[in-house]
């Protein structure tokens, strides 16, 4: 569980730098940086299954 909590903060702290991003670069880079939070939450509830199985 520690590992989930974990992963939520980093998840949390990627979204709040996105963002901020938001307000000051170019619409480009903020799909960019959406689509990157996108694949990471992705990955992480991929990692977060293959754990709670084991």
């Amino acid at each position: 569980m520690a590992y989930r909590d974990h992963q939520n903060v980093l998840n949390a702290k990627v979204l709040i730098f996105t963002e901020q991003k938001k307000t000051k670069d170019m619409p480009g880079d903020m799909v960019k940086a959406r689509a990157m939070v996108k694949v990471d939450q992705d990955e992480t509830s991929r990692m977060n299954k293959e754990i709670s199985v084991k």
